[in-house]
Protein backbone atom coordinates (compact mmCIF):
# COMPACT_ATOMS: atom_id res chain seq x y z
CA UNK A 1 0.00 0.00 0.00
CA UNK A 2 2.88 2.42 0.38
CA UNK A 3 1.33 5.45 1.46
CA UNK A 4 -0.84 3.96 4.07
CA UNK A 5 0.25 1.17 6.13
CA UNK A 6 2.75 -2.04 5.01
CA UNK A 7 1.77 -5.01 3.76
CA UNK A 8 3.51 -8.34 1.73
CA UNK A 9 2.73 -8.40 -1.64
CA UNK A 10 -0.04 -10.86 -2.58
CA UNK A 11 -0.37 -12.01 0.80
CA UNK A 12 -2.63 -8.56 2.45
CA UNK A 13 -5.88 -6.40 1.12
CA UNK A 14 -5.96 -3.90 3.98
CA UNK A 15 -8.27 -1.23 3.80
CA UNK A 16 -7.69 1.14 6.34
CA UNK A 17 -9.39 4.07 4.49
CA UNK A 18 -12.95 2.01 4.04
CA UNK A 19 -14.11 4.05 7.43
CA UNK A 20 -12.71 6.93 8.74
CA UNK A 21 -13.78 8.60 11.65
CA UNK A 22 -14.98 12.16 11.98
CA UNK A 23 -14.46 12.64 15.80
CA UNK A 24 -16.31 16.27 15.17
CA UNK A 25 -19.40 14.49 14.83
CA UNK A 26 -19.55 12.85 18.02
CA UNK A 27 -19.01 16.66 19.58
CA UNK A 28 -22.18 17.70 17.27
CA UNK A 29 -24.28 14.70 18.04
CA UNK A 30 -23.14 15.78 21.90
CA UNK A 31 -24.40 19.39 21.61
CA UNK A 32 -27.25 17.89 20.43
CA UNK A 33 -28.51 15.06 22.50
CA UNK A 34 -27.55 12.39 19.83
CA UNK A 35 -29.35 14.47 16.84
CA UNK A 36 -28.20 14.76 13.18
CA UNK A 37 -28.05 18.63 12.54
CA UNK A 38 -28.86 18.01 9.22
CA UNK A 39 -31.53 15.58 8.99
CA UNK A 40 -32.60 15.81 12.50
CA UNK A 41 -32.97 12.14 13.06
CA UNK A 42 -31.51 10.62 15.85
CA UNK A 43 -28.36 8.66 15.31
CA UNK A 44 -26.72 8.48 18.62
CA UNK A 45 -27.56 7.86 22.37
CA UNK A 46 -29.36 10.21 24.27
CA UNK A 47 -26.61 11.95 26.10
CA UNK A 48 -28.95 15.03 27.90
CA UNK A 49 -29.21 18.51 26.83
CA UNK A 50 -25.56 20.50 27.08
CA UNK A 51 -26.84 23.65 28.43
CA UNK A 52 -27.82 21.25 31.37
CA UNK A 53 -23.93 20.04 31.79
CA UNK A 54 -23.00 21.37 35.22
CA UNK A 55 -19.04 21.36 33.94
CA UNK A 56 -17.13 20.55 31.68
CA UNK A 57 -16.36 16.63 33.48
CA UNK A 58 -20.13 16.22 32.22
CA UNK A 59 -19.63 17.15 28.02
CA UNK A 60 -16.84 14.98 28.18
CA UNK A 61 -18.49 12.02 30.01
CA UNK A 62 -21.35 12.72 27.30
CA UNK A 63 -19.03 12.70 24.11
CA UNK A 64 -17.26 10.04 25.49
CA UNK A 65 -20.98 7.87 25.21
CA UNK A 66 -21.70 9.36 21.79
CA UNK A 67 -18.03 8.71 20.48
CA UNK A 68 -18.30 5.03 22.06
CA UNK A 69 -21.23 4.76 20.04
CA UNK A 70 -20.02 6.07 16.67
CA UNK A 71 -17.11 3.65 17.01
CA UNK A 72 -18.96 0.67 17.66
CA UNK A 73 -21.34 1.19 14.34
CA UNK A 74 -18.33 2.20 12.38
CA UNK A 75 -16.21 -1.05 13.47
CA UNK A 76 -19.87 -2.87 12.53
CA UNK A 77 -19.32 -1.46 9.28
CA UNK A 78 -15.92 -2.18 8.77
CA UNK A 79 -16.68 -5.66 9.31
CA UNK A 80 -19.19 -5.87 6.96
CA UNK A 81 -16.95 -4.47 4.42
CA UNK A 82 -13.72 -6.97 5.29
CA UNK A 83 -15.97 -9.95 4.78
CA UNK A 84 -16.71 -8.67 1.45
CA UNK A 85 -13.56 -8.13 0.11
CA UNK A 86 -12.67 -11.66 1.71
CA UNK A 87 -15.60 -13.08 -0.21
CA UNK A 88 -15.34 -11.18 -3.79
CA UNK A 89 -11.65 -9.87 -3.86
CA UNK A 90 -9.86 -12.33 -2.25
CA UNK A 91 -5.90 -12.75 -2.77
CA UNK A 92 -3.15 -15.22 -3.25
CA UNK A 93 -0.76 -16.03 -0.79
CA UNK A 94 2.52 -15.73 -1.71
CA UNK A 95 5.36 -18.14 -1.52
CA UNK A 96 8.85 -18.05 -2.63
Amino acid sequence: MGCLENTLQGNDRSGTVDVNMNIAKAVELTLNNGKDMKTGRRVGPRTGDPRKFKNFDEFMAAFKKQLSALLKELIEIYNISDESRAAYQPTSISRP
